[in-house]
Order: C-alpha cells, then sequence, then structure tokens
C-alpha cells in the first residue's frame, strides 16, 4: 500500500544520517497509543487523552481498520460546530455527554505507509509540516502512530544532532519544502 502523500526525493536530505532499512512500521508496531471507536463519548475521550497524556487519539473499527483521527483541532472544531459556543463563554459540558469520536473526528487526512523507511517517513512529515501521522498497513489496517520525535530518537548515535537541527531549523525546513 502506498501513502497518499508522494515522495519525492531532494537533491539535499533534511535526515541525510538516518537508517534507510528500519520501516516505520516495525518502530510504532509495540508503541502504546490511545485507540478509539467511533461511538466513544467525547468525555471519555478527553479523560483518556489526559490519563494518557497524549494529544491524539486513532478512530478504528472492530477489524482494526483506521477511520481517522481525534486530536486537540478537532475536538475544538467540533464543540463549537455542535454547541451554542460563543468566545468568551464557557463550553456546555452536557454537550461532552452527546458528542461521539464520530462528531469530531478528521478522516480526510494522509498516512504513512508501514513499509516506509523511517528515513522516508521523516522526509514526509517534515516536508508537509506533520509532527504526528498515522501509519497503517494492508486494507487500512492501524498500525500506530509516528512521531517525528520517535523516528529521530530510533536513531540513537544521531538523534541529538537532528533534534537540535529541527528545533533550531523548523521553520527554514517547511519554508524550503515549499519551493
Amino acid at each position: 500500500m502506498k501513502s497518499n502523500l508522494a515522495i519525492e526525493t531532494n537533491a539535499q536530505s533534511f535526515f541525510p544520517l538516518l537508517d534507510d532499512t528500519q520501516t516505520v512500521g516495525s518502530l510504532v508496531e509495540d508503541k502504546t497509543c490511545l485507540c478509539i471507536s467511533a461511538d466513544t463519548p467525547i468525555e471519555t475521550v478527553l479523560a483518556m487523552m489526559a490519563h494518557m497524556e497524549t494529544r491524539i487519539a486513532a478512530v478504528i473499527d472492530n477489524g482494526n481498520v483506521f477511520k481517522g483521527i481525534v486530536n486537540r483541532s478537532s475536538l475544538l472544531g467540533g464543540l463549537m460546530i455542535h454547541s451554542d459556543f460563543d468566545v468568551g463563554s464557557a463550553i456546555d459540558t452536557a454537550i461532552l455527554k452527546q458528542l461521539k469520536a464520530s462528531d469530531v473526528m478528521t478522516t480526510a487526512i494522509p498516512f504513512l505507509a508501514s513499509e516506509l523507511s523511517v528515513h522516508e517517513a521523516a522526509e514526509l512529515m517534515t516536508e508537509h509540516g506533520f509532527t504526528t501521522m498515522p501509519v497503517l498497513g494492508d486494507n487500512a489496517q492501524f498500525v500506530g502512530i509516528a512521531d517525528i520525535r520517535d523516528l529521530i530518537i530510533a536513531q540513537q548515535s544521531t538523534g541529538d544532532d537532528l533534534m537540535a537541527f529541527l528545533s533550531t531549523k523548523r521553520y527554514t525546513m517547511r519554508s524550503l519544502s515549499k519551493h
């Protein structure tokens, strides 16, 4: 299965030292991530996200097929759409009991194919401005969530140098990727 983001080869790679042999699927398959069903109440999703100290939840069906994500942006957008929210007012907590993950999840999002190398995944995420992306196997089977920090940390010997590079050059990297 191919990612719906095209891999473009650049003359100068942002990640020249990353291992091209490890796949992003093997990196994330044992990583703990929050998985919920589409009918999980938002009140529960918020409590689980806070407990796990995560900012993203994968929405999957009973067959482990990826359906979308719930993150802070989709939560805020969903709450604003489904309630009489006014800037400066409090959110009616009753809405949290009524809404489900399916009401606020984002479904049209790019993903990483599990067979991509860690290097290719890091390139794609950086070029397109993502810090986290779902990783999918064959038939949209959910494998895990890739985080740019995990991709860099996977490269023990070069991780510190690359993390420092990312933290100081992020704006430049995004700008360069658009030219």
